[in-house]
């Protein structure tokens, strides 16, 4: 009853009558409602508005709050990763890429930016180069390699969840 409250589904219409956004709201509060140890879920704001998918991310993290509960999520949307993800299975046309700490994948990516091109043909972990910057996917050794080439980086930021799985998935 909360979850419908919280949609504002009407329940005096027929599932076949109500909007495919409709739809999916009155699919969640049926799967939230079992209290289950383990939702999985497919896409599960396909259809749904931006107020509504702020209302499911909340939800769920109440739900996984109330206990020990997991949650196996396929996904496309970067922000569900971004709020409701610990660990990461990527899949490419159907064969696991790779298992990642969510955490761990966001160290594991850095960009540094310098005041002048590098002048090294390569660098250990490099992803991208562009004039005054790089991207690396071993920022340990990288920042090894600049340090005894005595080359200093003006900014490092870690890469976006977007950005490190755009470079996993091309």
């Amino acid at each position: 009853q909360k979850v419908i409250s919280l949609f504002g589904i009407n329940l005096s219409e027929k599932i076949k009558k109500l909007s495919p956004g409709a739809q999916q709201q009155l699919y969640l509060a049926l799967v939230l409602a079992r209290n289950a140890q383990v939702l999985i879920l497919d896409e599960p704001t396909a259809h749904l508005d931006i107020p509504s998918k702020k209302i499911l991310n909340d939800l769920l993290v109440e739900w996984m709050d109330n206990g020990e509960r997991t949650i196996i999520l396929a996904t496309h949307q970067v922000e569900e990763i971004q709020k409701l993800a610990d660990y990461l299975i990527v899949l490419k046309d159907g064969s696991i890429l790779g298992n990642f700490e969510k955490e761990e994948l966001s160290e594991m990516y850095k960009r540094y930016w310098f005041t002048h091109p590098l002048q090294f043909p390569t660098v250990p972990g490099e992803l991208e180069r562009k004039v005054n910057s790089l991207t690396t996917n071993r920022p340990i050794e990288t920042e090894d390699f600049l340090r005894n080439e005595n080359v200093s980086w003006t900014n490092v930021q870690a890469l976006d969840i977007d950005e490190i799985l755009a470079v996993l998935l091309s």
